[in-house]
């Protein structure tokens, strides 16, 4: 699933579709939770959020969605490390 995700990631980033891309470092976040490779699913998760964050998050609601999907993976692995202070 690791290996599928990051080629499907390659063509939606040659298509520019952030959206996409970034619901693929949210799945990768999850594979990687899943696998016990935290420091990888948080550095997916930061992407993520980092590949929709900005003004036009705020013109789009599938951006906006996306971006709170995001968030609230990121709250998910903070609580499981007992880090909520994120």
């Amino acid at each position: 699933a690791i290996d599928a995700c990051l080629r499907a990631m390659t063509i939606r980033r040659s298509t520019g579709s952030p959206v996409a891309v970034s619901a693929d470092h949210h799945s990768l976040a999850v594979y990687e939770w899943y696998s016990g490779n935290r420091a990888v699913a948080d550095r997916h998760v930061g992407d993520a959020i980092e590949v929709l964050d900005g003004d036009a998050a705020q013109h789009d609601p599938n951006r906006l969605c996306q971006l709170g999907h995001g968030f609230a993976m990121q709250a998910f692995l903070a609580v499981q490390s007992s880090r909520a202070d994120i």
